[in-house]
């Protein structure tokens, strides 16, 4: 018994760390952007990546992201030695609560600047919200000094912490990127443009291609500096097309004409190729779900048992025998059910017979009454 119950123990154990073993691994919440509620000395925004963290208004410098998914919620922290917005070091824990990740809570210790702590409060910034922020005159006065394209690509992801985060989030966040070169766009909108359309590059998702090109037909000649370059550029990229310009990344007009052509060409090569693919589902044959008609017709037997007498096609029955003999037929079966009624039920001595119909002459003709078997209902003779 002991042996039995050492094995019964050992095998519990054994299911508790298989099924332990087999739970899948908790997913940290995704990269994003952070607005804080309040005001200072908090942040005005919380960026993280999978590798970095960026509190954008008190320490614009990254740190090293620290970030420990659990079922419930995925732990954040960082710290930094010294930052450009507060004295000394500073240092940041919070909290995104999982499954949906779209709320952080935590606070900011440091050791020299007062207060020494301060709460943060923030929700996740949708990425279509994300144009609005690279707007802000604000986060524009970074790129003052990149007046190029080539030096803007550079400066995109290190000097905007938020354009970063969005590239992180991958194919997610690229139908709202797309929402901002659905608005009508002016002048202000250039650099902004400019860095959606480098972060759409560094995605990679070809769906983006269709709304640029429409983007780029509509504002080929608006009043933009490099947003149209960019976009030349990504679409290019994008849609496989050649004729890259990986020196300047700014390009001609007629480069741009023919990157649209291409990549309406490409467009309309796609939507034939996906009618072709559609085949027209085959016509059933002719007998399938074509059922038999048939008439299933049933009685009792001498043995008083339900059988069936007749199973015959409808339009075999119905055109193989005339009017009058279907009738006849009808009438055969039904002196047959009686017959084997009577015969199987017998009649009770000295019962009263069942009346039979007469006929008598008159002065007025035939006519019927019913008789009895026995004795005439008025001479009193007998009545075979």
């Amino acid at each position: 018994m002991r042996r039995i119950a050492g094995f019964g123990i050992i095998l519990s154990v054994l299911c508790v760390v298989f099924a332990l073993g087999t739970r899948s691994k908790p997913v940290p919440c995704p990269a994003g952007t952070f607005v804080v509620k309040g005001a200072t000395p908090v942040p005005a925004r919380v960026v993280f990546t999978s590798t970095q963290v960026w509190l954008v208004g008190l320490c614009n410098e990254p740190a090293a992201a620290n970030i420990k998914a659990q079922r419930k919620v995925t732990n954040l922290s960082a710290a930094w030695t010294s930052c450009s917005g507060v004295a000394g070091p500073v240092a940041l824990k919070a909290k995104l609560r999982a499954p949906a990740c779209s709320a952080m809570t935590g606070g900011i210790k440091t050791k020299k600047a007062k207060p020494r702590r301060r709460t943060v409060v923030a929700s996740r910034l949708a990425p279509g919200d994300v144009a609005a922020v690279l707007r802000d005159v604000g986060t524009q006065a970074r790129m003052s000094n990149e007046n190029l394209p080539k030096l803007i690509r550079g400066a995109a992801e290190l000097y905007n912490p938020e354009l970063a985060a969005l590239i992180a989030q991958g194919p997610a966040a690229v139908d709202g990127v797309l929402d901002a070169f659905r608005q009508p766009a002016a002048l202000v909108d250039d650099m902004p443009l400019c860095l959606l359309a480098y972060a759409l590059e560094r995605i990679g998702d070809p769906r983006a291609v269709p709304v640029l090109a429409d983007w780029l037909q509509q504002n080929l000649f608006g009043p933009f500096i490099w947003a149209t370059d960019f976009v030349t550029h990504t679409i290019k990229v994008l849609d496989g097309q050649g004729g890259l310009d990986t020196d300047s990344y700014s390009y001609l007009i007629d480069d741009k004409l023919d990157a649209l052509m291409q990549a309406h060409a490409g467009q309309a090569a796609a939507a034939t190729a996906r009618a072709r693919a559609f085949v027209p589902l085959a016509a059933p044959p002719p007998d399938k779900n074509n059922c038999a008609k048939t008439i299933t017709v049933t009685g009792i037997n001498a043995q008083g048992q339900q059988t069936k007498v007749e199973n015959k096609d409808v339009d075999e029955r119905r055109d193989g025998l005339p009017a009058h003999r279907r009738r006849e037929r009808r009438i055969q079966l039904r002196r047959d059910g009686d017959r084997a009624d009577a015969e199987r039920g017998g009649r009770a001595e000295g019962a009263a017979a069942p009346a039979r119909v007469g006929e008598r002459h008159g002065r007025h003709g035939r006519r019927q009454e019913p008789v009895r078997r026995g004795h005439h209902p008025r001479g009193g003779k007998e009545v075979r």
